[in-house]
């Protein structure tokens, strides 16, 4: 028996196989691509911590409580929602119910309020759209990816971009004869993109100081968010899952060179931004073709250099053709902003004798003229500047909506004047309500019928009237007239 097992050969036992292993220069090219991407995702962290810090210092000095603010619509609910639980921070909405949009998208869900719960909370980000009023005709130039609108076209915004374009949707369809929820299976309207400066925003003056803001804090949490995954995927793949496809490394490489430019753009805007903040005196280039809507707006070419007059509103510059006699707006996100300033006997256009009216003065309360109200609307004016040569009004009803006027205007007849001084008999009117009684704030109705006060809020002071407007808050269908 020992000599049959004598015999016969040994087993031989499989020899195992050592694991792939990079060459040493693929393991450099590896460890480069990801101190880069570390580097990147270190940087767009640091600046969103500044921005974030920004944000916060902005909202809190403009900080007014919701409950003082007039609910203003920019959306709309795409699919009714219902909270599981009553008493928490969801809302509850049904189809096709207007909204006010607070905060756009945070996490997938969108901070807003409705008309029937003025406290602000919480609704999913897909079920809600924010929509839009054009306030200027928005003429393209027959450039391909942008909508031609008019003044008073609603769109559905889709994605606002941090350079001051949004992406919007036509929000009615011809074809479906009037208004089309947004989202629907047979939606076919147009897609294109908008200057964000033509869009009215209904926010509140803190949110639409911080917009700009936010909208780059998404653009640098999305750049924080790939190179976290580029890190993982780098560190976690095996030489065999990098020999399966030959073009591993180059795709790798070419998303590490998309997020470094991507963070250089984000970071020539966030410099662009602050010189733009202070552009006033300085010089400017345009960087697209800009076409003018109104007597009030420039047309420029690409590349075409302005010097910037005025610089106060978020979306708009009072500019002049270099070496012309041409003012006008510019949207502002069309701009880049030279970093020196201009030479001061330019900043300012050559003395001119107006001749303006004796009325024109700060404080002082006037009409303007509402075409699409067709009626008179008090005003006050809030600033008559000899620089730009325009006078500034701000509407008494709405204090966040505004009009600019140019000296200009003011060299037509009378008649046809949009701002007209107010009357003393209305001044003496005004001046003689008591102190308490301004539009947006909140007095107590005696219910004669209830046998008890009821909260109001004063909407409108109507001089030619003679009568506040108010309406009930328990329930904004009541309305009086005092």
């Amino acid at each position: 028996v020992m000599g049959c097992f004598a015999s016969k050969k040994k087993e031989e036992l499989p020899v195992p196989v050592p694991p792939a292993e990079d060459d040493e220069d693929t393991k450099q090219l590896i460890q480069a691509i990801l101190l880069r991407i570390s580097g990147i995702r270190e940087k767009a962290e640091d600046y969103n911590a500044n921005l974030q810090n920004q944000v916060v210092a902005i909202e809190k000095e403009k900080c007014v409580s919701m409950d003082e603010q007039p609910m203003r619509v920019n959306g709309v609910v795409l699919h009714a929602f219902a909270p599981d639980e009553p008493g928490n921070s969801l809302l509850e909405a049904t189809e096709g119910q207007k909204i006010e949009i607070v905060v756009r998208d945070m996490g997938g869900w969108t901070y807003c309020r409705t008309k029937d719960n003025t406290a602000p909370g919480w609704l999913p980000a897909d079920r809600v759209t924010e929509i839009a009023e054009l306030v200027a005709d928005h003429e393209t130039g027959g450039a391909e990816g942008l909508l031609s609108l008019k003044t008073g076209d609603m769109v559905e915004v889709i994605n606002r971009h941090y350079s001051g374009w949004a992406q919007c949707r036509r929000w009615t369809s011809a074809a479906k004869g009037g208004d089309l929820l947004p989202g629907a299976l047979d939606d076919d309207r147009e897609i294109g993109w908008v200057t964000d400066a033509y869009l009215q925003d209904n926010r509140s003056e803190a949110m639409l100081a911080t917009k700009w803001h936010r909208l780059v804090l998404q653009a640098l949490d999305e750049v924080v968010s790939c190179a976290k995954q580029l890190e993982e995927y780098l560190s976690q793949a095996r030489p065999e899952d990098r020999s399966e496809d030959p073009e591993w490394m180059d795709k790798c490489m070419q998303f590490c060179l998309y997020l470094s430019n991507e963070l250089t753009q984000i970071s020539e805007a966030m410099s662009q931004h602050d010189q733009s903040a202070n552009a006033a005196g300085h010089y400017a280039t345009t960087s697209v073709k800009v076409v003018g809507n109104s007597e009030h707006e420039l047309n420029l070419d690409e590349g075409e250099r302005l010097l910037v007059v005025e610089a106060d509103n978020a979306d708009w510059a009072w500019c002049q053709k270099q070496g012309q006699e041409f003012y006008g707006w510019v949207p502002r996100n069309c701009l880049i902003v030279e970093a020196g300033p201009a030479k001061s006997e330019a900043a300012k256009p050559e003395e001119y004798d107006w001749n303006l009216p004796i009325w024109l003065k700060v404080h002082e309360l006037a009409r303007w003229w509402s075409a699409s109200g067709q009626r008179y609307c008090d005003v006050t004016i809030s600033e008559v500047n000899e620089v730009t040569n325009q006078v500034t009004v701000i509407f008494v009803q709405d204090a966040s909506c505004w009009k600019c006027v140019p000296f200009e205007h003011f060299q037509q007849p009378e008649a046809d004047w949009l701002l007209q001084p107010m009357q003393d008999k209305a001044k003496e009117l005004v001046n003689q309500l008591p102190d308490w009684i301004r539009v947006g704030r909140t007095a107590y109705w005696w219910s004669a019928s209830q046998h008890r006060v009821l909260p109001v809020s004063i909407k409108d002071i109507n001089s030619r009237r003679r009568q506040v407007a108010i309406v009930f808050l328990v329930n904004k269908d009541v309305k009086k007239l005092v």
